[in-house]
């Protein structure tokens, strides 16, 4: 998992292995420095990402906003952009986050929700890549059905699968402990002390 997330950062390595400046959360490019792509409050308190990097999003965004004097400065400096970003949320203060969401469907730009859980689970597209599946299996308490994240990995020819329910505390105990080498004498002394 650290291999995967630390791959994530491979853009922000390369610029810190460049020039040897770390990166200052909120003040690169893409994490909040340009106001075009950044995420703002509605007026109810929930979140909206705008991600109108591209120059006719941007273009796009603001005359739908009525703030096309903007469109010139998208990529200004930094100070200028929290200008901007104040400027914009500002905007966004005004409607709730639905409201817009209905509001930008007219217009050729990128603005969607920050979902919460409930709703990033309910969402159209996480359903069709079937990102969150049922597994029914058998515990000891008799069969039981829960949900969870689905295999994000789809391979045509060899599909992943959800098998196996969750396992009971310590069920794997001995197996783990026998893979590791210890012998069935060492994994007894082990249960009789409480070790495991």
């Amino acid at each position: 998992m650290l291999d995967g997330a630390l791959s994530l950062l491979a853009q922000h390595a390369g610029n810190f292995f460049g020039d040897g400046i770390e990166p200052r959360r909120g003040r690169m490019n893409l994490n909040g420095g340009y106001a075009c792509f950044r995420v703002y409050r509605a007026g109810d308190g929930k979140y909206l990402v705008l991600a109108a990097l591209e120059e006719k999003f941007w273009a796009e965004y603001c005359r739908a906003v009525e703030r096309e004097h903007l469109i010139d400065e998208q990529y200004a400096d930094l100070d200028r952009q929290e200008e901007i970003a104040a400027e914009l949320q500002t905007i966004f203060d005004q409607k709730s986050c639905d409201e817009w969401i209905a509001y930008f469907r007219r217009f050729d730009t990128c603005v969607t929700a920050v979902n919460e859980f409930k709703e990033a689970f309910r969402d159209p597209q996480v359903l069709h890549r079937k990102m969150i599946q049922s597994l029914t299996y058998q515990s000891p308490d008799g069969v039981k059905t829960i949900k969870q994240v689905g295999i994000p990995i789809k391979l045509s020819e060899t599909p992943g699968s959800l098998r196996t329910g969750p396992p009971r505390f310590g069920q794997h105990t001995d197996e783990i402990l026998t893979g590791l080498g210890y012998s069935n004498k060492d994994i007894e002394l082990f249960h009789q002390k409480n070790v495991c």
